[in-house]
């Protein structure tokens, strides 16, 4: 894994942490992360990024009525929680 996969995986973990264990709006942990993450990265490192943590089943999403949401799993926040997120 790369520095800056490191760093979006981090920031993606620490946008859903902060959701309090509710389901998060794409565009909305897109947003958070963003906020976080310098440079910006782009979407499709942003889609990579999500995809590799779903893989891992760090996060689990779902089909809002608009977008997907995403939650962080136990798995999610074992790994924030050893990686100092």
């Amino acid at each position: 894994m790369t520095a800056p996969e490191y760093t979006l995986r981090r920031a993606i973990l620490r946008a859903l942490i902060q959701c309090g264990g509710y389901l998060c709006p794409e565009s909305a942990l897109k947003d958070q992360v963003s906020l976080n993450v310098v440079p910006l990265p782009s979407q499709s490192d942003f889609d990579e990024a999500l995809r590799t943590v779903d893989a891992e089943r760090l996060v689990i999403n779902g089909q809002g009525p608009i977008e997907r949401t995403w939650k962080i799993t136990e798995a999610g926040k074992v790994w924030a929680k050893e990686n100092r997120v």
